[in-house]
């Protein structure tokens, strides 16, 4: 595992923006990401314009990857994790069953568990996992021990979550 913090490398993260990357080696490749919910119509409405922008003429390839998911997949939902978690929380992807499988009641409760002075709803935050790896991305807000720390566990429990479903050659 591989985290840092420092300048962001998304325009939508403002201050310092803290990475988590870990390459899982997994069987399975499946392309899923959990979104907060103001991060993807932030990131909808910012491709809605430019995809609308009757100057251009052809598509923008400096697009993050997560606005491209954003166009490519679709959002899916399921009953088992409650409704505050889908109240601030989007999952996209290739697959729902996949889907389904990584983001188990362990990962949606911490997602949930943020500790007091918890990060806004509105604060950027994603997980994305694709091509055998985990990433995190998330503004630096609320800066503190706490929040980062919760933010490491989250992201430990993604990739715990995602080698136990998709470890396996069966």
């Amino acid at each position: 595992m591989a985290p840092g913090s420092g300048p962001p490398t998304r325009n939508y993260i403002r201050g310092e923006e803290l990475r988590a990357r870990a390459d899982l080696r997994l069987a399975r490749e499946p392309s899923l990401m959990v979104i907060n919910r103001p991060l993807k119509s932030a990131l909808e409405r910012k491709a809605y314009s430019v995809i609308t922008d009757t100057l251009r003429t052809t598509s923008t390839p400096d697009l993050p990857e997560e606005m491209r998911w954003l166009a490519t997949y679709e959002e899916m939902g399921w009953s088992q994790l409650p409704e505050a978690f889908w109240g601030r929380y989007a999952v996209v992807g290739d697959s729902r069953e996949d889907a389904m499988a990584w983001v188990d009641p362990a990962l949606a409760a911490a997602l949930d568990a943020w500790p007091a002075p918890a990060p806004s709803a509105e604060v950027p935050f994603l997980l994305l996992l694709t091509r055998g790896k985990a990433y995190l991305r998330m503004e630096r807000s609320p800066p503190d021990m706490g929040t980062l720390q919760h933010a490491l566990q989250v992201f430990t429990t993604a990739c715990e979550s995602a080698l136990k479903a998709f470890s396996s050659r069966a």
